[in-house]
């Protein structure tokens, strides 16, 4: 009897045992065969489909090698699982079948053999059809593609271990499967459904899991995909962390030397790069030990346009623990020390960039602002630093902490060079930054930035002076600059905008929310969207935080903690209104630049902070952290154009002024730093 008589034989005797018969004694009649014999069967009505004599025998030496070791003298009724993953394994690694031929192979014959009640009996249908109608062309196969199937054994182990998972939730022999990602157990489910707010009993648990099957198949399929990364194109050494009087300020996370193009706009231009930003091959710590061990495995856009243009890259710039800090004394490495006095802050959460800047170690950086961390430091330090209309520069391969307020600027010892940095780094990402909206253009900036400001109208608003915590020299040294922008031909007035004291609430609640995403179950990427993502950062950061949560700074664990019992209480109820009001808060904004083309006020309101001693109390160590970005962050939410220039000094320490423009006029807001420092002359 050939095995498809057997088959349907057997399925008479269910359909006899249903009508009350007895389907043993009918069963007993019924000469199950051995897979040989199956296989002896198949093979002779078959055999007018091969095309010539060496297929047959192809075929015949491929079911000898790789099935009848272990399944010639079985019959093909108690063939199971283990023996199907033992006969298919070496088929597939050479034959590398994509997951989704797999999956519609593998539903099709279950759900046939699930309808019939015979499920092993025709797993061995299954085995004979593979062997008879693919296995043979194994054997045609050139050894140039074995060995490229070779170098991809990890795929072909996610994919067997994806079989294996399907086959055991179909045939209910486990509640878990072996894949690299596992069914849901009980207990996660269960913990799924509280969080839910589900109540769910066994059997609900029970339908869930199973109707999940198909997910965690899915997911498998991904596991074995390659997706794509982002260009690392130019070769590179390892480079090291330097010690000692090579890095006496603690501004160096990790120095190298990676040479770009041999031509373009940054030609003789150190560039060094926030430790929050991927550089290949390098360490990438955001200031924090949880992340000790990381090593990016790509570069971010503006490293790779930074190349591009002939520019060098020297080494990763420390920065402060999650860059959630206007000070520079939170990074696990320790606190980044002030060039102009030691015993001072640079300012953050760039601290390293600004530090790196004033020695001269760098000619230029490029830093990440989402809350004045371009500004503060290089209103601390006296370099200059902008903060780019938001989505002008790719956030491509950098840490963030909120989509909303995630920005990469220049850093500088110039306005001019600020804008050469940016002419090269601003621009489309081609859709890889979700940031980004393709009508944002880069323009000219290097070129536009000697234009001047003669004509222009200058806001200097009232309320960004004066405010709690502010320093009566810094407010005077900023009103004083303001007004000597007269001389360059600008028309200067003081004007109100009363929703500036409210702005940094708004900023803050409307961030929140996303941040512990970012910070939590969504990881470096932030929330889900477009673009791409940082793989090994991602699955880095999701096993160190169940290990390591510890090391998040003080500040960071305030916000977690809030931002958890928030969205516990009201979803992101708060966060979502005040994304509402950020528009509010945009358009009060804009009806200042209704009558004036850029607004001024101190960056900080205070000069830069005493660096506490490694003994100093918890608060007062939180308490230094974001009590100066008052003014600086309102622009983060509201996406408007933003930088500092140093007026001068003060009791030996720089004041920074922050000149605000409207939305994508970055070049309006250089060319006004620029017209500053040829009228105030060397700093």
């Amino acid at each position: 009897m050939s095995l498809a008589e057997a088959r349907d034989k057997a399925f008479e005797n269910r359909r006899c045992a249903q009508a009350g018969g007895d389907p043993l004694a009918e069963k007993r009649k019924v000469a199950i065969p051995t897979f040989r014999q199956a296989a002896e069967q198949r093979f002779e009505a078959n055999k007018p489909r091969w095309r010539n004599a060496h297929h047959t025998a192809s075929w015949w030496q491929t079911l000898e090698r790789h099935a009848m070791p272990r399944l010639g003298n079985m019959r093909v009724d108690k063939i199971g699982r283990e023996d199907v993953l033992a006969v298919l394994t070496p088929i597939w690694s050479t034959r590398m079948e994509t997951a989704r031929r797999v999956h519609q192979r593998i539903r099709t014959v279950l759900g046939r053999a699930m309808a019939r009640g015979f499920i092993e009996h025709n797993i061995a249908d299954a085995i004979l059809d593979r062997l008879v109608h693919n296995a043979y062309r194994i054997e045609l196969k050139s050894e140039s593609t074995r060995k490229i199937n070779a170098r991809r054994g990890r795929r072909l182990k996610a994919k067997v271990l994806m079989y294996e998972g399907y086959v055991r939730r179909t045939t209910m022999s486990s509640d878990k499967t072996s894949g690299p990602v596992g069914a849901p157990t009980d207990s996660e489910l269960r913990a799924a459904a509280q969080a839910l707010f589900l109540d769910l009993d066994r059997g609900d648990l029970d339908f869930f899991a199973t109707a999940m099957g198909k997910f965690v198949d899915d997911y498998n399929a991904i596991d074995a995909m390659d997706a794509p990364p982002l260009p690392t194109k130019y070769p590179r050494g390892e480079g090291y962390r330097p010690t000692g009087d090579e890095n006496r300020y603690g501004a160096w996370q990790w120095k190298c030397s990676i040479k770009g193009a041999a031509s373009g706009k940054l030609v003789g231009k150190r560039v060094a790069i926030k430790d929050n930003i991927s550089v290949a091959g390098m360490p990438m710590l955001n200031g924090s030990a949880l992340y000790e061990g990381f090593i990016a495995d790509e570069d971010a856009t503006v490293v790779t346009r930074v190349l591009d243009a002939g520019g060098e890259v020297v080494g990763k710039a420390v920065c402060e623990n999650f860059c959630y800090s206007g000070g520079s004394h939170t990074s696990a490495s320790g606190p980044v020390r002030n060039p102009r006095d030691p015993d001072f802050m640079t300012g953050g959460s760039s601290s390293g960039c600004a530090a790196l800047i004033l020695t001269g170690e760098c000619d230029m950086a490029i830093g990440s602002d989402q809350g004045g961390s371009v500004r503060m430091p290089s209103s601390w330090s006296g370099c200059v630093g902008i903060k780019p209309t938001h989505g002008l520069v790719p956030y491509t391969g950098a840490g963030p902490i909120e989509h909303t307020i995630d920005h990469l600027g220049p850093m500088a010892s110039s306005s001019l060079d600020c804008a050469l940095l940016l002419e090269v780094i601003a621009g489309y990402d081609d859709g890889l930054d979700p940031r980004q909206v393709a009508a944002l253009q880069a323009k000219p900036y290097s070129e536009l930035v000697g234009q001047g400001i003669e004509g222009l109208r200058i806001g200097i608003v009232r309320e960004g002076f004066g405010a709690p915590g502010s320093e009566a020299d810094v407010d005077e040294s900023v009103m004083a600059a303001a007004w000597r922008l007269q001389e360059t031909g600008a028309v200067v007035e003081e004007i109100s905008v009363p929703m500036h004291t409210e702005a940094l609430k708004i900023m803050f609640a409307g961030s929140v929310d996303g941040t512990l995403s970012t910070w939590s179950d969504q990881g470096p990427a932030g929330g889900n969207a477009d673009g791409h993502h940082p793989l090994g950062a991602i699955r880095f950061f999701q096993e160190a935080r169940k290990t390591r949560a510890a090391e998040l700074p003080d500040m960071a664990k305030t916000v977690l903690l809030f931002a958890q019992v928030m969205r516990a209480r009201y979803g992101n109820y708060y966060s979502a209104k005040a994304q509402n009001l950020v528009r509010t808060l945009r358009a009060a904004y804009d009806l200042a630049f209704d009558t004036c083309d850029l607004l001024v006020m101190p960056t900080t309101v205070m000069k830069a902070h005493r660096i506490p001693p490694p003994d100093a109390s918890r608060e007062v160590v939180m308490g230094l952290t974001l009590d100066m970005i008052g003014n600086t962050a309102p622009f983060d939410a509201t996406s408007h154009p933003s930088m500092s220039v140093p007026t001068g000094l003060s009791n030996g320490l720089p004041v920074g002024m922050m000149i605000t423009g409207r939305y994508g006029e970055d070049d309006v807001v250089l060319r006004a730093g620029h017209a500053f420092e040829t009228l105030r002359g060397p700093f």
